[in-house]
C-alpha cells in the first residue's frame, strides 16, 4: 500500500474515499443500527444488508427527488393545440 500512494494523484484518490463510500456505510451503521445483522446464515446477512441498502436509496431519492423532464430542458409544459 505504501508503494500504491508514492504519487500525489494516487494519495488525492485514496483521500476521496472517505468522502464518496465510507460515509454512506458509517451512516448505515448508526442510523439503521445495521453495525450489527441480526439473521444467522449467510442469505440471511445478505437478505438483511439488501434491505439496509435499500432503505438508504429510498431516504436519499426522497430527499433528493430527480428532476422532471422540464426542469432538465428549461421548458414548461403546454398543452398540445387542437385544431
Amino acid at each position: 500500500m505504501a508503494r500504491k500512494l508514492r504519487t500525489k494523484k494516487a494519495r488525492a484518490d485514496y483521500a476521496r474515499r472517505k468522502v464518496i463510500v465510507e460515509p454512506a456505510f458509517g451512516q448505515m451503521k448508526v442510523r439503521q443500527a445495521a453495525g450489527h445483522l441480526r439473521l444467522r446464515g449467510l442469505a440471511g446477512a445478505k437478505g438483511e444488508w439488501t434491505l439496509h441498502a435499500l432503505w438508504r436509496k429510498l431516504a436519499n431519492q426522497q430527499a433528493h427527488p430527480a428532476p422532471t423532464v422540464n426542469e432538465i430542458i428549461g421548458t414548461t409544459a403546454e398543452p398540445p393545440l387542437k385544431g
